[in-house]
């Protein structure tokens, strides 16, 4: 009955940190597509008060 415990202990301890490792990486992905797109923006803004 331990090791039983001890895998589903360590199944839920790395299943933690993939939720964590995958939330950090879609926040990460988010602001960078964000950023993009708000600089994309601002080059085009720029580009039509030029012109």
């Amino acid at each position: 009955m331990g090791t039983f415990f001890w895998i589903i202990g360590l199944l839920l301890y790395v299943g933690l940190i993939a939720l964590f490792l995958f939330l950090f990486y879609f926040c990460i992905k988010k602001g960078v597509k964000n950023g993009i797109v708000e600089a994309y923006r601002e080059i085009h803004k720029n580009s039509d008060n030029n012109t």
